[in-house]
């Protein structure tokens, strides 16, 4: 049977305010969690949670289940980070130029 797998966070097409996101979750105790391919504690009551790091654009994170002898569940949330640009970068008066 394949273990239970519920994502609390994130959403999927969440959209972050800063360059890093929370992944928390569910899953039956016994099972070992990864996500993107990194191993993840699981709690004793099945809760899961881990930090990871994202980079612009658009980020799938693929968050797996499994049993020792079982069969896996998989989920894949998308999260977006767009550095917001401070203002001075883009305004800028090409008129008075000083050489």
């Amino acid at each position: 049977s394949k273990p239970i797998l519920q994502i609390e966070q994130p959403m999927e097409g969440q959209r972050l305010e800063t360059s890093h996101v929370s992944v928390k979750g569910r899953t039956t105790p016994e099972a070992s969690v990864t996500v993107n391919g990194e191993m993840v504690v699981v709690q004793s009551d099945g809760t899961f949670m881990t930090e990871m790091d994202v980079s612009r654009g658009v980020t799938p994170i693929i968050i797996a289940a499994h049993k020792r002898y079982g069969s896996e569940i998989v989920e894949t949330r998308r999260v977006v980070y767009e550095r917001t640009v401070p203002t001075f970068e883009i305004k800028y008066d090409t008129s008075t130029k000083s050489n």
